[in-house]
């Protein structure tokens, strides 16, 4: 399944380049060559198309900060089942997966896939109903992530841990009066749900999972952003994972 949408960024051209992701023409600003170079090359190498343009026909592409260059790609999912089927077979450490239960704000998926490239997950879930989806925002702000994170659109969320249990996947929702983080000692094979910025995980995805995780903080009555949270506990999980390798 693919959405045509733009890439913009030095950084985020530059990644979906190098990983071979499916371009159909990139767009740099006038006067920019030099500056450009080697991201220019990289694409004349992939034998994808560049072409020069003024400031107008780059903001009519992306009207957001572009830093000079933006690309037309698509969006790309990749089925559950494919997932499952990748990962095993790449796996040094066991499974790694983050589900996302109905975020709203692309900067929040942009942000996590950036931190779950960083940490080697294996694979981002989010559903395909209520949910932000993958947007230019989200390809900006993941700087990257989204050529080294596959991102897998399911129909529902519930449904879909129980098929990642089923598959032999412990699955950690994320909560309040759950297990401390720093004290659990995580399975071979992980997936760790995420709930949304204002509901957190919602109640039948609590329930159908394996066993609940608290983030313990000491700290000021305040809550933490969805995406600072998701990379605090990707750093959890992948200390133990890479720990036992």
């Amino acid at each position: 399944m693919k959405e045509r949408l733009a890439l913009a960024g030095k950084r985020a051209v530059f990644e979906a380049l190098k990983s071979g992701r499916n371009i159909e023409e990139v767009f740099f600003l006038l006067g920019k060559k030099q500056e450009l170079f080697e991201l220019l090359k990289l694409a004349q190498q992939n034998e994808i198309k560049t072409s020069e343009v003024d400031a107008k026909k780059l903001r009519s592409l992306y009207c957001g900060v572009h830093q000079g260059v933006v690309a037309i790609t698509s969006a790309e999912y990749l089925s559950l089942e494919d997932l499952l089927e990748k990962a095993k077979k790449v796996s040094r450490s066991g499974l790694f997966l983050i589900v996302l239960d109905h975020l709203s704000d692309p900067h929040n998926l942009g942000a996590i896939v950036r931190t779950a490239a960083v940490f080697g997950v294996d694979g981002v879930i989010i559903p395909k109903d209520r949910s932000v989806r993958v947007t230019s925002t989200v390809l900006k702000v993941a700087a990257g992530g989204c050529e080294y994170v596959p991102i897998v659109m399911v129909r529902n969320i519930a449904e879909t841990v129980a098929k990642l249990k089923a598959e032999g996947i412990w699955v950690y929702a994320t909560g309040i009066d759950g297990e401390d983080l720093f004290e659990t000692r995580f399975a071979r094979d992980v997936a760790v749900v995420v709930g949304s910025e204002d509901k957190g995980v919602s109640r039948l995805v609590r329930e159908r999972s394996s066993s609940l995780l608290t983030i313990p903080m000491p700290g000021e009555n305040l809550s933490l952003n969805v995406s600072v949270a998701a990379g605090i506990v990707m750093a959890a999980v992948a200390k133990q994972k890479w720990q036992k390798v």
